[in-house]
């Protein structure tokens, strides 16, 4: 048996190689997706905090006053959801709930169809799509999309998380309407403006 072959041989294994550059993706990212959507409901949430609040305190107002005395004397989760439905809050949660996302949904469709993009999407460089990554999708797919937005959440946002998986960035309801993600921005442009407003302040 040859030592020094066996010996360069581990050295060879040993040795760190630098790994291959993948080319930048030109899909938003899940990151990015996700800053971007945090960025709308904020906005949307500001401007409809008060409707919303009115609107379920209207809802809330039909619960009898008795009933809401028998609330606080709930104890075990099977006596909650007894409440729940006798007193008829499960059904008034389900309107509200509803009528908030349909108002979430004219608010947030209506700003794509007039500026073809939300707030979170225009501050992140991100730009939506069908598959050929440059036409903007007619208004049928993107009411499409909106609602193909309860079966990628339903299942514990697995249709949400498939993004970090998916070659083209895409969740579900993206596959659903046939859009996807494109992002404007080239690779390692926010690591260069964190910099550029670091050497800024150095500055002030």
């Amino acid at each position: 048996m040859d030592l020094e072959k066996i010996k360069h041989w581990l050295e060879e294994k040993a040795r760190v190689r630098p790994r291959p550059k993948r080319p930048p993706s030109p899909y938003g990212s899940f990151y990015e997706r996700m800053m971007a959507s945090a960025i709308d409901m904020a906005v949307i949430f500001s401007l409809f905090h008060e409707t919303f609040q009115q609107m379920s305190a209207r809802l809330y107002a039909q619960i009898d006053p008795l009933a809401i005395e028998q609330f606080y004397k709930v104890q075990t989760i099977s006596e909650f959801f007894d409440f729940a439905w006798r007193s008829g809050f499960a059904a008034l949660w389900m309107i509200n709930f509803t009528l908030q996302i349909i108002l979430i949904g004219v608010v947030f469709l209506g700003c794509q169809m007039l500026f073809k993009t939300t707030p979170g999407k225009w501050l992140l460089g991100l730009k939506l799509t069908t598959r050929d990554g440059v036409t903007f999708p007619p208004a049928w797919r993107l009411v499409l999309r909106y609602l193909a937005y309860i079966p990628s959440c339903a299942p514990l946002m697995l249709g949400i998380f498939w993004i970090m998986f998916d070659k083209q960035s895409r969740g579900w309801h993206d596959m659903i309407s046939g859009t996807q993600v494109m992002t404007l921005r080239p690779e390692g442009w926010y690591l260069a403006q964190l910099k550029r407003g670091y050497h800024w302040i150095r500055k002030r």
